[in-house]
């Protein structure tokens, strides 16, 4: 399987006249497309961003917090300077299939020039069973949650006591080892954005306080801007 990539969106069709009904409907999606950043707190829009043409966008977590004092700015964002063309990317679901043909883990494998141990002719999937957490962030880490640098990448994704905010933090730092301009997207200021999300509790550098992210809030970013797709 490819990364996914960029496709011209369907043309919208022509709105309907409103009933009780849809109306009810609608307010529900909305109230879905919204994120409250915390009690009396400006609401930050984490809703996936329009698919364009040629590429989809991804912004820096500055670019995009901005929308917490600024609610037009998750739109601007797309259409500054900070916004980049991501023309390809993997999911999570592409991550942690445990297939012997993974298409990631095959396309790291040669990024990395690894050699499988042994007689093993399938490079990704040798990969996937020896790359350890201490190989992708570090020894030192941060890691995500309370793993640690020992465990496995490919057993963490597809173990059924991970978190799914472990599992974006993974997929973001993989597939920032393969797009370069996703690694560019995750930093701000000069500084790897990732290593502050590794705790749950992460403050773009444009604000402060108690407009600081949440978790699910993190996930949305990672998502929305195609870092970490599910």
């Amino acid at each position: 399987m490819s990364p996914i990539e960029p496709h011209r969106p369907a043309p919208a069709p022509e709105p309907a006249v409103p009933t009780p009904e849809t109306a009810a409907a609608g307010a529900r999606d909305r109230r879905r497309r919204f994120l409250r950043v915390s009690a009396g707190a400006v609401p930050l829009t984490m809703t996936l961003a329009s698919r364009p043409v040629r590429a989809y966008t991804c912004s820096t977590s500055s670019a995009w917090g901005s929308a917490q004092v600024n609610p037009t700015a998750s739109a601007a964002a797309h259409n500054a300077a900070s916004a980049l063309d991501v023309t390809a990317t993997w999911t999570i679901s592409q991550w942690s299939a445990d297939s012997p043909t993974s298409a990631p883990w095959t396309a790291l494998a040669t990024a990395l020039a690894y050699k499988p141990k042994g007689n093993s002719k399938n490079k990704g999937a040798a990969l996937r069973k020896d790359y350890t957490l201490g190989d992708l962030f570090g020894q030192a880490g941060p890691f995500p949650g309370t793993l640690t640098a020992g465990q496995q990448v490919g057993a963490v994704l597809t173990s059924a006591g991970n978190t799914s905010y472990n599992s974006h933090l993974i997929v973001a730092k993989l597939n920032s080892m393969m797009f370069p301009v996703i690694a560019a997207c995750l930093r701000s200021n000069g500084t790897d954005q990732l290593k502050e999300m590794m705790d749950g509790r992460y403050s773009p550098s444009n604000t402060t306080g108690p407009r600081a992210w949440t978790r699910d809030q993190i996930i949305a970013y990672l998502e929305n801007n195609f870092i970490a797709p599910p």
